[in-house]
């Protein structure tokens, strides 16, 4: 029982830092330029509902939003 205490606490300490994990991937977003295209397939509106989930947790207006509101979405 201690082996798999050791191995798990040498897991866990190779993950980086919780407050620094997702940094890169908010500085990319901050970042964007490019307009994405409306979504069509369920795919994309799950993908819209993961980055409008993380950029509420986070608190952070990105480019994105602008562009969901401004997009027309009739389909």
């Amino acid at each position: 029982m201690w082996a798999n205490q050791r191995r798990f606490q040498a897991f866990l300490d190779r993950q980086p830092a919780k407050a620094s994990a997702f940094s890169e991937v908010r500085v990319w977003l901050k970042n964007l330029e490019v307009s994405p295209k409306a979504p069509v397939h369920e795919a994309d509106w799950s993908a819209i509902a993961e980055l409008s989930y993380w950029c509420g947790h986070w608190r952070e207006e990105v480019p994105v939003s602008r562009w969901l509101r401004a997009m027309s979405l009739d389909g």
